[in-house]
């Protein structure tokens, strides 16, 4: 029996030495080639992703340019970069679309230009300087549907033209020969350069 005894109790710490091996010294260099493995597959995706995202952008510049986005640019380009010229430019730019939706301009002021500082950084490398908004306030008369009219080809311009707030008043002061159904508008834009 004692040989019993001790070819089971060398077999129980073969097993136990068998165990305490896997345990400390094999099964922590499996959670290691785990953890790896799934670092590597995060990153694959990671790379499928900045690998995708490029394919598009590259996709993006290609329709750009078969749409002739350079052309366009030329046009819009002098219209958004600041210079001693933009606030006349601007000025007369919003008095030719709305005479030509029917609207009378009366009075265009503007506030000075504020530099919106989130885009600056966020676009820094492509912009030529900090982007700047400037707030113009039209006063305006004329009917309903010019106005629409006017709203919808600022809608469709190549600047950059945000509409801040609209106002409707009735006419203050009617002329004899003026419709009745004409209304003072109020009309507030943002317009962007850099």
């Amino acid at each position: 029996m004692e040989q019993n005894q001790i070819n089971l109790l060398v077999s129980g710490i073969i097993i136990v030495l068998v165990f305490g091996v896997f345990y400390f010294l094999i099964f922590p260099e499996y959670q290691k080639i785990t953890l790896k493995n799934g670092e590597i597959k995060t990153l694959e995706k990671q790379i499928e992703s900045i690998n995708n995202y490029y394919l598009f952008t590259e996709n993006s510049f290609k329709k750009l340019k078969d749409a002739g986005w350079d052309n366009k640019k030329k046009i819009i380009e002098s219209n958004f970069t600041s210079s001693p010229f933009f606030f006349p430019k601007v000025h007369h730019f919003l008095r030719v679309i709305a005479s030509e939706n029917g609207m009378i301009v009366s009075n265009i002021t503007n506030s000075n230009p504020i530099e919106i500082s989130r885009t600056q950084d966020k676009y820094k490398d492509n912009l030529e300087g900090p982007v700047k908004k400037t707030t113009f306030n039209m006063s305006l008369t004329g009917s309903y549907n010019s106005f629409k009219s006017l709203l919808s080809s600022l809608e469709n311009q190549a600047r950059i033209v945000t509409i801040k707030s609209v106002s409707i008043l009735p006419m203050s002061k009617r002329s004899e020969n003026m419709p009745s159904d004409f209304f003072d508008f109020n009309l507030s834009v943002d317009l962007y350069s850099y």
